[in-house]
């Protein structure tokens, strides 16, 4: 499954807050490296059944894992003058091997 979030910094928020708010343990979480940037790989557990979801944000020039990293790159495209318009892109699956 892919899912795209088109919509500004303040609204968005980590993958994992939907995973432990729908009662998923979080196994393991790793950085990979993604044309552009950076994505986070989160392997998650729930009654036996594991899932993997890889998400990252973009501003349409470079690729994040993180939010502290998107809320540096607002800031300074602001101060800049430059209006900044963010994307959080999220795909699940039930194996590794896809991504």
């Amino acid at each position: 499954m892919v899912t795209f979030h088109n919509e500004n910094r303040h609204k968005m928020h980590n993958p994992e807050y939907c995973l432990l708010g729908g009662k998923w343990k979080i196994v393991s979480s790793e950085d990979v490296s993604i044309p552009g940037g950076k994505a986070k790989l989160i392997k998650a557990v729930k009654d036996g059944e594991y899932k993997y979801c890889c998400y990252w944000y973009t501003n349409y020039r470079k690729k994040f894992n993180d939010m502290i990293s998107v809320i540096g790159e607002d800031i300074i495209l602001k101060l800049s003058g430059n209006r900044s318009q963010w994307e959080l892109t999220r795909l699940l699956s039930k194996d590794k091997k896809q991504f």
